[in-house]
């Protein structure tokens, strides 16, 4: 039907959205893509320019591959004066066309949104990409320099332009912006990798060894001594004589406590530096070399030849400070003191007499409290049992002093306690409950439940009602007994 219409109304731009969803819903991509260009144009004629630029986002959408209504769309983003949109939209065609390996409508598109946008991540990325491809990494340098003299806080530029000098080989202006960046952000230390590598193209091992011991501390402490290794390997593979790249390999191989490894790493750092003239590494090495392989007796004459073990500073600290403990000795004993010689005593030995036995210790009542808080001296009265867990009330008269030295009774108080306080207090030993006698009340009471749940509803009422009697009568009856308070007897 949106057919037969198209061919009465060919530019209707309603007719053409409708067709063009329909063949978007059967995957016809090709005819939906011909309808929404047919749409925009009637946009376009019309006037509805937001409209068009709608349609040709889903234009874009529709197909990613076509670089060319991405492009067409970014300049109608521009002349819209929508800079964002129309920067995103130069990027991702700058993407796309890089992609296909067309650098140079890409590095247009991306100059277009660097335009637009200054502070893109993204459309610098890719610059550099594209400079690099075309081999004018020294013009994205210049325009990542710019912005780096805009944005002196962005690590993210000062990073690119680090790779930027390295892509350019001018090792020293990328060794400058190395420096820096990693003086702001130490975790970026693995930048300076690659301008050790690129020394190591150009040539320049001592630059490259002189490099590699600067980020050594870094890489180690950031978990990088294989990349340390590999470098340090690179550098003697054209130096086998370089002294820095024998001791940062013998330091990586440390960090990786690989003995085996390390021992050939000694054993040529002994060689090179017997070959170079430097005698202290070689002591040192041999000082080490010694303590991992004792058994063979060329390294120890030769370090005995050079005069003796040497110790690095951080062992003769340890050493130093080891000697500056005390002994158990020097704290223990004095200077004039002797020791007294371990042996058999004179003295004779404690008998033990079997017939002896020990009075058992008097239980106190006050001991259970703390210290300079005695027991007050009370009256007790035992009462009615106040409730079915087997508390009591007791009366306590303490005895209080009058501000002149004298004690004088004070105001009797009644408190609730336990069976077993209440016996205590009133000299009353308890009888021990017989054994089997909870189980007997158990059974006689299942025994109540299984008559009342047969028997009629009327006599369950009754009982009911007599049992909250008798919950009101004991409750009265004990208030009653508590209001009355019977005198202590005295003894």
């Amino acid at each position: 039907m949106y057919k037969k219409l198209t061919r009465f109304v060919p530019d209707d731009h309603k007719t053409a959205l409708s067709l063009a969803s329909l063949y978007e819903q059967q995957g016809l991509m090709v005819e939906a893509r011909q309808q929404y260009l047919v749409a925009a144009e009637a946009y376009t004629r019309a006037g509805e320019t937001r409209e068009a630029l709608d349609v040709l986002r889903r234009i874009a959408d529709l197909d990613p591959t076509n670089t060319q209504v991405r492009l067409r769309l970014a300049d109608s983003y521009a002349r819209e004066n929508l800079p964002d949109l129309a920067a995103e939209a130069y990027t991702e065609a700058g993407e796309r066309l890089a992609a296909r390996k067309e650098f140079e409508p890409a590095l247009e598109a991306f100059v277009k949104a660097l335009t637009l946008r200054p502070a893109s991540h993204t459309a610098l990325h890719g610059l550099l990409a594209a400079h690099t491809a075309l081999g004018t990494a020294d013009d994205a340098a210049e325009v990542l320099e710019q912005a780096v003299k805009e944005r002196p806080g962005d690590l993210e530029v000062r990073a690119m332009l680090a790779r930027a000098y390295v892509e350019a080989e001018d090792a020293q202006r990328a060794e400058r912006a190395t420096h820096e960046l990693v003086t702001r952000d130490p975790s970026s230390f693995t930048l300076f990798f690659d301008v050790v590598r690129l020394q190591l193209r150009l040539g320049s091992t001592d630059d490259a060894a002189r490099l590699l011991a600067w980020v050594a501390e870094l890489a180690l402490t950031g978990r990088q001594a294989p990349a340390l290794v590999e470098l340090a390997q690179e550098i003697l593979a054209r130096n086998p004589e370089q002294v820095e790249a024998h001791r940062m390999l013998v330091r990586a191989y440390t960090s990786l406590r690989d003995e085996a490894r390390l021992r050939s790493a000694l054993e040529a750092f002994v060689d090179a530096a017997e070959a170079t003239g430097a005698v202290e590494d070689e002591r040192r090495a041999l000082t080490r070399l010694v303590r991992l392989a004792p058994d063979e007796p060329g390294h120890r004459a030769r370090l005995e030849e050079l005069g003796g073990p040497l110790l690095d500073e951080e062992e003769e600290a340890a050493r130093a400070a080891a000697a500056e403990l005390p002994t158990f000795e020097s704290f223990m004993l004095d200077d004039n003191s002797t020791p007294t010689p371990a042996g058999p005593s004179d003295a004779p030995a404690p008998e033990f007499e079997w017939n002896s036995v020990a009075e058992p210790p008097r239980f106190d009542a006050d001991a259970r409290r703390p210290f300079g808080r005695a027991r007050p001296r009370v009256r007790v009265e035992l009462c009615r049992r106040a409730s079915a867990r087997g508390r009591r009330r007791v009366l306590r008269r303490p005895q209080r002093s009058d501000g002149r030295g004298r004690r004088r009774p004070g105001p009797l108080r009644s408190t609730a306690v336990s069976r077993t306080t209440a016996a205590e207090l009133s000299g009353v030993r308890l009888r021990r409950p017989r054994a089997g006698r909870g189980r007997a009340r158990r059974r006689v009471a299942r025994r109540r439940r299984g008559r009342r749940a047969h028997a009629p509803a009327g006599d369950r009422e009754r009982r009911l009602l007599h049992r909250a009697g008798l919950r009101r009568h004991r409750a009265r009856h004990a208030r009653h007994a508590r209001a009355t308070v019977r005198p202590a007897r005295r003894d």
